[in-house]
Order: C-alpha cells, then sequence, then structure tokens
C-alpha cells in the first residue's frame, strides 16, 4: 500500500513548485516526513498485508482459530479394533480456505494445526476397550448429542437424492444444526440389501447398498438397528446390512451377527466422560428376529429384563447410560401404559436418559426421577404422510464442580415425501413445542431459552 495516494502525490509535487521561494522550509518537512514515515512503515506494511489493525502474530491466532472452528470432530476411523479421530486432513483444506495471505503465513498456520491436532486427537484405543468412539471437543464442561427417529428412504426420496444430492432429502439447516452437536444418532428402519426374497409382512422396507452413502452425507455417527423392519429380508438382509454400515464407518447398536454383538451397548467418550446407549425393541413379527448364540438378530426389548440386565452391567463403567427403544403402537401421539411401565424401570436401574421410536408420530416428554423419557420423536426421513418431526438435542452439562445437568431440547420440523426440514425460525420452533409437546407432557414446562424441563409444581 503506497502510503500517500496519487492525488496527495500530485498536490504536493504541485505545492513544491508553488512554494518554491521556501525551498529551506519544505526540506525540513520532507526531512520530518521521511522520518515518521520509516518510523511507522512496518507497522503499516503488515496492516496492508494482513487486513487493517491486524498483526503477523494476529493473523496466525485468528486463522487458526477458524480452522478449529471448521475442523469436524466426528471423523473417525476404525480398524481392528481400534478406534481414532482423524481431522488433520480437514484442518488442512480448511486452512487452504481460510489462509490467502501467502506462503510464510500458511506455514504458520499449518505449525498451529498441528498443535491443536495434539490437543484435539483421542489416544489411540486397544480393542479390548469397550469405547468404540473417543472425542474431545472444544468446549470440554459441555457434551452435547442428537437424536433422530425414524429413518427409510422411500422411492421419492431417492429421486430427490439422485437430482438434488443430501439438500434434496435433508435441509443444509438441519445438517448445520446436527454439526453444533458431537454426536448424532438415528434409528434405522430399512434394509441396506440387494436381497429379493422378503419375509411374509405387510410393509417391507430396503434400498440399495449403494445408497448407504446418504446415512454418512447426514453426518450419522451411529444408527439403531432395533426395530421391526431390520430384518425384513430375512438374515441374508440384516448382514448386508451391517456390512453396508461398515463400509462407511458407521457404527450401529440393537443388532448383531450373535447375541453377543446385538446386545453389546456403544459406548462414546467425550472429554474423558464415558455414554454407554443400548437399543432394543419391543416390536418384532416373531421372537426369532432376536439375535441367539449362533444366530444374527436383534437385542430384545419385551418385559425390559434383558435391557435392565444391560444397564446393571454397564453403569458402573460409565457416565451416563442411554436407552433408545422402539416401542409403542404406531400412529399414536401419546405414549401408552406399557411404554410408562417399560421407561420408568429403566430409569429405576440406572438410565439416564431414555429415547423412544416406533409410532412415527411426536409423542410426549416425562421426568420421572428427573430423568427424561422422549417417547416418541417420530419419523425423521420416511417418505410418509406424517409429516411432523424434530431433532432432540440433548446437554449433558457440567460446569464449576456442580451435578451433571441433562438438558433437553426438541428442533421441530417437517419430513415430506421428499426433504426433511426444521421449521424456519427458532420463535416457530418454540411455539410448536409449546402449543404440540408441552400440553401433554405434564411433568415438564418449556423454559425462555426453549429447553424442556422439569415441572417442579407437580408433586411425585
Amino acid at each position: 500500500m503506497d502510503y500517500f495516494s496519487n492525488d496527495e502525490e500530485k498536490y504536493i509535487n504541485k505545492g513544491n513548485k508553488k512554494k518554491s521561494f521556501f525551498p529551506f522550509v519544505v526540506f525540513l518537512c520532507v526531512l520530518a516526513l521521511g522520518a515518521v514515515f520509516y518510523a511507522v512503515k512496518d507497522d503499516m506494511f503488515s496492516e496492508s498485508y494482513f487486513g487493517p489493525g491486524m498483526t503477523t502474530e494476529a493473523k496466525i491466532e485468528s486463522d487458526t482459530s477458524d480452522v478449529a472452528e471448521t475442523t469436524k470432530k466426528k471423523s473417525n476411523k476404525r480398524d481392528d479394533g481400534i478406534i481414532e479421530t482423524i481431522s488433520k486432513e480437514e484442518n488442512l483444506a480448511a486452512s487452504e480456505e481460510n489462509v490467502g495471505a501467502g506462503e510464510e503465513n500458511v506455514e504458520a498456520v499449518e505449525e498451529n494445526v498441528e498443535a491443536v491436532n495434539d490437543r484435539q486427537v483421542g489416544a489411540k484405543l486397544t480393542s479390548s476397550s469397550v469405547i468404540n468412539k473417543f472425542i474431545e471437543t472444544q468446549n470440554q464442561n459441555k457434551d452435547t448429542l442428537a437424536f433422530a427417529g425414524d429413518i427409510y428412504f422411500s422411492k421419492r426420496n431417492i429421486n430427490a437424492y439422485d437430482a438434488s444430492g443430501i439438500n434434496g432429502v435433508l435441509d443444509q439447516k438441519y445438517i448445520d444444526i446436527i454439526d453444533n452437536h458431537d454426536f448424532f444418532v438415528g434409528n434405522l428402519e430399512c434394509c441396506l440389501t440387494d436381497a429379493e426374497q422378503a419375509i411374509d409382512k405387510e410393509f417391507t422396507f430396503k434400498i440399495s447398498p449403494k445408497y448407504v452413502s446418504i446415512l454418512k452425507e447426514m453426518h450419522l455417527d451411529l444408527v439403531t438397528v432395533a426395530n421391526n423392519h431390520a430384518m425384513d429380508f430375512g438374515e441374508t438382509g440384516f448382514l448386508e446390512t451391517l456390512e453396508s454400515l461398515k463400509t462407511e464407518n458407521i457404527a450401529y447398536v440393537g443388532g448383531g451377527k450373535d447375541q453377543a454383538e446385538a446386545t453389546k451397548p456403544y459406548v462414546l467418550e467425550l472429554n474423558g466422560r464415558r455414554y454407554a446407549i443400548i437399543s432394543a425393541t419391543c416390536v418384532v413379527p416373531n421372537t426369532n428376529w432376536f439375535a441367539t448364540s449362533d444366530k444374527a438378530g436383534l437385542n430384545s426389548g419385551y418385559y425390559g429384563n434383558a435391557v435392565c440386565n444391560q444397564i446393571k452391567k454397564i453403569k458402573d463403567k460409565v457416565d451416563k447410560v442411554i436407552v433408545y427403544i422402539h416401542w409403542g403402537v404406531e400412529k399414536d401421539t401419546v405414549s401408552n401404559e406399557e411404554q410408562q411401565t417399560l421407561g420408568r424401570k429403566f430409569v429405576d436401574f440406572g438410565a439416564d436418559l431414555v429415547v423412544g421410536t416406533h409410532s412415527h408420530r411426536l409423542q410426549e416428554v416425562e421426568y420421572y426421577n428427573d430423568v427424561p423419557i422422549v417417547y416418541g420423536i417420530g419419523n425423521f426421513i420416511f417418505g410418509s404422510t406424517w409429516t411432523d418431526t424434530e431433532v432432540l438435542s440433548v446437554t449433558f452439562d457440567y460446569a464449576d464442580g456442580a451435578e451433571w445437568l441433562t438438558k433437553i431440547k426438541l428442533i421441530p420440523g417437517t419430513c415430506g415425501y421428499e426433504l426433511t426440514s426444521p421449521l424456519s425460525t427458532e420463535q416457530k420452533q418454540y411455539k410448536f413445542v409449546e402449543e404440540n409437546i408441552i400440553p401433554k407432557s405434564p411433568t415438564c414446562v418449556l423454559d425462555d431459552d426453549g429447553f424442556i424441563i422439569k415441572n417442579n409444581t407437580i408433586i411425585e
């Protein structure tokens, strides 16, 4: 950047000619200006290079902050039971996007990125560990999880995806909401298989295994497979589904190649805190869908006994236990007595959060012994006539040595025949929850920030 503009230079030159009868005075002025210019030139040039008011060190710090914020902390890699979070490539891509100030500055940012990686990347875990995924986040006093309901890609969903990509199926605004969480879970209610022979039942759901990429583009970290459509195409179709998920490094829970795998909780570690996620189904065509020691299948939720034993077994090894359960009656907008009995039983055995699906509709929320039970979070992507949907946002908040606080928020939207989108404003989202969820949730109230909290006026 030139210290003077062209006009200013012309004016000074012109002035020199006009005021030539004061040569000595002009000479002194030029010397003074030269001294000032020499004194400030370093700061001035650094500002012109990096932007007004920003020194080299400040620019590097700013770019490093941008890189850290842009980094996808949820990308991970599985290899023979060893899980490691990888972010170096994405960090470097982000640095190339954010840093355009020259080779010297890029090199400085890359050095800072390596330092960020050293802080963020989780240590490798041995195959003997119960932990399935390890993450460290920027805010280490809060862990955030997002839960979505039933996911099946109808023909119209698939056509929309083929025509427009992921944003033909899932609105970018919902993806952004999901990405504001550390971990994302959904219920995969279809088979990923090329098998042709369906079992004898009214509705059977499947898509080609090549469309497993949609789940990855939705940024799903974990899917539950404990539901009444996971084995629509028999054991062959189910095992092909599990293999398809593995190809995209998408974890699954609630089913497996045998009973040991099907009943094993998924354990996640965030900032040194462990969360066990248990998934089971109370809805199957017949009991041969449940896994045995030598047969693939699902984790049973019937009567709750198996799930309660799983809670009891893992409780002392983790900080929180989450139960994601497939239950209830299709089309029901409120829970039934069986759901309530089971949900409360899970809490009595140590569950810290219960999340339900299956009815395809949004059901109520209950606080039981200070633990939230979200009875039904509806469809998420399904291509059905029931268009109300929601993402359940859960924050496990810890600060200043206080007890953990479990804070839940519902982020409602619409899931049409093709596209799933959140309601357009936070005000509309708040109003929807206030008018459609809270009236049937007597143990709950909605606070000013949209969190569903316990109604302390209710006497248990």
